[in-house]
This record gives structure tokens, C-alpha cells and sequence, in this order.
């Protein structure tokens, strides 16, 4: 038909020009994600002939268009020619296209923006444990009249540890917070040059000769590039064994925490070179920052 005129790809200005010469723009497309020319025509205050369905017949409601099933040529033609034959009908989808508001991007990036700001996350209650202790402490532990208990759960929420290795023999309290808090935990008590792995709770227990085993553990773990960053003491009788065993960990490069039982010995306290002062008090435990300074090396 040498009345159609394929004008191929335009720039923005030919395209503003040809959208001013026009009378009406007709939009054939059945399936599109948005419908951009529809927007397009409607700002140039020029009525829209566009598909009767999809996005097309969304965008079409708000006024300034006409539908039509554009698989039906003789409807689309009806179409063109009312719009071309009918001034006031005309004129009355020309008015809404020049009323109806064409937000820009820079529109819908505000409208975006203010969505995003006024979000805000949902927050959910927790259940409220009948024992208050509980809030702090994990309901699945038992708890138990030593205040000592609440004080190293408050520690442990602070300073999380990595690998926690106990020495001695602790109360089952102790050994199970530290065993529920830390990412891994070992036990060390003194026994038998038979020596005895076993699993108690989150915990793995040694129970062998103290200056055998602890070498051989901190070997392990350093091969594997485990750092230990807690060690707990218990109060036991003056061990020389424990103390040479010990001294390499709380010397060397690793950074760390020692918390150390009321009622530890004079002899060990001074062998490990503690300071006066510790760096935090608990009920029945001292916390010290290692590595400590070597007995004997200058201040």
C-alpha cells in the first residue's frame, strides 16, 4: 500500500516530529512487557488504537485510548476511521491524554526510593523463657545457684571463643556453657598413660598424663591452623608437669584469654608469670590477656 510508510529506526527528534504530524498513533503489538509508544503517544497529547488485552489494555484504562482486538483487521480499521470521522470523540481522548499524569524515569526512581525508605523489617517476638536466666542462658542448659554461671555466659555472649580448651576438672556448669558457646571445645584432665578419648556434651575429653597430652593437642591443632583463644585452669594441686606444658601456649603468638579458678596455687600462679591485676574478675574465676610475659624476660 503506497500509503504506508516503513520510516525504519529514528532518533528521538525525527520520532517527537512524526508523533506531532500524527493524528492518532496505533500500536499493534499483542504481547509487550510494558508498552512503551502507548506512553509515548498519550505525552504527545495524541490519542492511542492499541490491543484489547495484556499490558496494552492496563495501560489503555487510564484514559487518552481506544482497544480493539488487533488480530481483527476490519475492527482495527472501524477504529481508525471513528477516531478519523468523530471530532468530539476525538477530542474527548485528546483531552485525556494531555491530563492524564506520564510519570518519567526520574519519576518512578522517587516513587522507588520512597517505597525503600519507608520499609521497615518485620520484627517477630520471641517467646519469653519462664526463667529469666534463660534469656541470657540457653533454655536446653540446666541452670544452677552459682552466680558464676550467669557472669560466664555474659563473657562468653562478648567474647565468643573459637577453640576453648579446659584443664582439670570443672563443675558440669562450666563445662557445658563453654561447650554450648564455643565453636570448639577440649577437655584435658589428668589419667592413665593408657589415655581416654571420650564425648561429653559439645566437649572432647582427654584423660591422659597432663605433659603427654596437652603438647601433643596444641601440636594438633596448630597443624591444623586452629588457634586456641581460651584456656580455662582449674584450681588443682601445684602441677610442674601442667605448668612446662601450658608455658609455650600462653607465651607465644596467639592472642587469648586465661581464665583461672579461685583457689589456684601461689607456686602456679607465679610460674605463669600472671600479673597482679587481672583483666576481668568473675565470680570464682580470673580472666588474664595472654600471650603473658615469659618469668624472668625484661618488662
Amino acid at each position: 500500500d503506497p500509503r504506508i510508510v516503513w520510516h525504519g529506526v529514528v532518533d528521538d527528534a525525527t520520532l517527537n516530529e512524526y508523533y506531532a504530524k500524527a493524528h492518532v498513533s496505533v500500536y499493534a503489538s499483542l504481547v509487550e512487557g510494558y508498552g512503551m509508544p502507548i506512553v509515548e503517544s498519550l505525552w504527545h497529547a495524541r490519542p492511542c488504537i492499541c490491543h484489547n488485552g495484556g499490558v496494552m489494555a492496563e495501560l489503555a484504562a487510564e484514559g487518552g485510548c481506544r482497544t480493539v482486538d488487533m488480530t481483527d483487521p476490519d475492527a482495527l480499521a472501524g477504529q481508525i476511521h471513528a477516531l478519523a470521522s468523530e471530532p468530539q470523540a476525538y477530542l474527548k481522548l485528546a483531552s485525556e491524554a494531555v491530563a492524564r499524569p506520564i510519570l518519567t524515569w526520574r519519576s518512578y526512581a522517587r516513587a522507588m526510593l520512597r517505597q525503600l525508605a519507608s520499609h521497615t523489617s518485620r520484627s517477630v517476638a520471641k517467646p519469653l523463657p519462664r526463667q529469666w536466666q534463660h534469656l541470657l542462658i540457653d533454655p536446653q542448659l540446666q541452670l544452677v545457684d552459682e552466680p558464676g554461671q550467669l557472669a560466664l555466659a555474659c563473657l562468653l555472649h562478648q567474647r565468643p571463643a573459637q577453640c576453648a580448651l579446659l584443664l582439670g576438672e570443672h563443675p558440669q556448669w562450666v563445662t557445658d556453657l563453654i561447650g554450648h558457646h564455643a565453636l570448639r571445645a577440649w577437655q584435658v584432665a589428668e589419667g592413665t598413660l593408657l589415655g581416654e578419648v571420650s564425648r561429653q556434651g559439645a566437649v572432647s575429653r582427654i584423660e591422659a598424663p597432663v605433659d603427654v597430652a596437652l603438647p601433643l593437642l596444641l601440636d594438633e591443632l596448630r597443624d591444623s591452623e586452629i588457634t586456641v583463644d581460651l584456656v580455662v585452669l582449674a584450681a588443682e594441686p601445684d602441677s610442674p608437669a601442667l605448668r612446662e606444658a601450658l608455658g609455650p601456649l600462653l607465651t607465644g603468638q596467639a592472642e587469648g584469654l586465661l581464665l583461672v579458678a579461685q583457689g589456684l596455687s601461689a607456686e602456679t600462679t607465679l610460674a605463669l608469670g600472671l600479673p597482679f591485676e587481672a583483666a576481668i574478675e568473675l565470680p570464682g574465676l580470673r580472666g588474664y590477656h595472654y600471650p603473658l610475659v615469659k618469668p624472668g624476660a625484661d618488662q
